[in-house]
């Protein structure tokens, strides 16, 4: 994904609230073909899902959104934005947390 903007973890374990049968919220911005982004995203989902960590297996849930996108809809993504850990950042996401 050339055009990664940001991966923002959010939900229960972004909280520490989580359990073991918790899933892992990912919000993935992203400056390029939405559809690309998905397919890779989902990709990546999928062999993490596969995975053991600490002998268990857990269950990724991303949200995929455009710049763009997020800008329009900035208010639905508020809550991410506020109680969420940067996983990935840069420089576009940092101002598009500021403006929503």
């Amino acid at each position: 994904m050339a055009e990664l903007v940001g991966v923002v973890l959010f939900g229960s374990v972004a909280r520490g609230e989580a359990d073991r049968a918790s899933d892992i919220d990912l919000l993935v911005i992203v400056d390029d073909d939405k559809t690309t982004a998905r397919r890779t995203v989902q990709s990546v989902v999928s062999d993490l899902e596969d995975q053991r960590f600490e002998g268990n297996r857990y269950t990724f849930q991303p949200l995929i959104e455009l710049t763009d996108s997020a800008n329009r809809i900035g208010n639905q993504l508020r809550p991410q934005f506020d109680a969420g850990i940067t996983l990935v950042g840069s420089d576009q996401l940092s101002e598009l947390r500021t403006e929503v």
